[in-house]
């Protein structure tokens, strides 16, 4: 584990070098990296500045994918890297407010171990983040459901995904309806076909 000192001399360079910020998180998270699969929701904190904290999950070319994460503090900025099994920088993303960055439709294209890396956007914050990593083709926390079944649940953290998963048949003609009892919240739903494009 590296200590805070180094952490910070280091921070420059994370915002310099993709590669290298790869390198720092595996050297500061060590034996703690963390495996994730798709379908799990993750909470994790930044701390101290220049803080980096490292996942891994294992992902199959052609895998499409969809990443929040969402950032309830008040002072971070955080953002991410996605990085191939070969090591090299797949994408990266990061926003304000309290949803940081979503990464849509997006296609591995490589099978094997990916790596996640989150920090701080200038890494000079600190504070709490979540974030959800979900596969459209291939999920991994998937509920089947049936034309006519009513279903209750809950978003519990910002960057919360829930997937659901029905048969239908060509020229089959559907309603979908979603309410949220609370006044505070928009929800959003959205469906796709078996090829996996977006209605």
């Amino acid at each position: 584990m590296l200590n805070k000192s180094s952490i910070a001399e280091l921070a420059v360079e994370e915002l310099l070098s993709p590669k290298t910020s790869l390198e720092i998180a595996e050297a500061d998270n060590g034996e703690n990296v963390q495996q994730i699969t798709y379908g799990d929701s993750v909470t994790g904190t930044i701390d101290p500045i220049g803080d980096l904290d490292c996942y891994t999950f294992d992902g199959a070319a052609g895998d499409i994918i969809i990443f929040k994460l969402s950032d309830p503090s008040v002072f971070l900025d955080a953002k991410f890297r996605l990085y191939n099994p070969d090591n090299t920088l797949a994408i990266e993303s990061e926003g304000s407010g309290s949803l940081n960055a979503l990464l849509e439709d997006f296609t591995l294209a490589q099978t094997g171990a990916y790596k996640l890396v989150i920090s701080d956007v200038d890494a000079n914050e600190t504070g709490d983040y979540n974030f959800t990593l979900e596969s459209i083709n291939n999920p991994g926390d998937s509920v089947e459901i049936g034309y006519g079944e009513s279903v209750t649940s809950a978003v519990d953290v910002t960057s919360d995904l829930d997937h659901y998963t029905f048969q239908g048949t060509a020229d089959d003609i559907i309603s979908l309806q979603m309410r949220d009892p609370r006044v505070f919240r928009s929800e959003e739903s959205r469906v796709w076909k078996e090829c996996n494009s977006r209605w």
